[in-house]
């Protein structure tokens, strides 16, 4: 629940809340970075559990820009309530190439395709960088 002013960009801290204990995943940190009418929300690891809650507190932004999807694209994240809810126009899943458990999910790419929210993926198209 902490925001913070760095520079010209605001920080909201959505998640964990205090005294949260669960899967080490679900611990992990998820931000909304604002800069003037721009919003990004960052996932970390967080799987459909967190998103979950976080829909159901009312914690996240509607409409963003830019989506760091959670947990490496694996299949247990960015459910398509919450992909609804956020409605971002672009996503960037960070993954290495070859990794072991083959991130990103086919399902989680689909779900952002059938959206029409245009998706860069760092193990194929490398550094991601925007001009919103």
């Amino acid at each position: 629940g902490d925001t913070h002013l760095w520079k010209d960009f605001k920080l909201q801290f959505l998640w964990p809340p205090k005294n949260w204990k669960s899967h080490r995943n679900d611990d992990s940190l998820v931000m909304q970075i604002s800069f003037g009418d721009h919003v990004i929300l960052v996932m970390g690891d967080a799987t459909c559990k967190v998103e979950k809650n976080l829909l159901k507190h009312k914690l996240l932004p509607e409409e963003i820009d830019i989506l760091v999807v959670g947990h490496h694209g694996a299949k247990d994240a960015s459910c398509s309530s919450f992909i609804d809810h956020v409605n971002p126009s672009k996503a960037v899943i960070s993954v290495n190439k070859n990794n072991l458990r083959g991130y990103p999910a086919e399902e989680v790419i689909n779900r952002l395709k059938e959206r029409g929210i245009k998706t860069h993926i760092t193990s194929k198209d490398g550094t991601f960088s925007s001009t919103f």
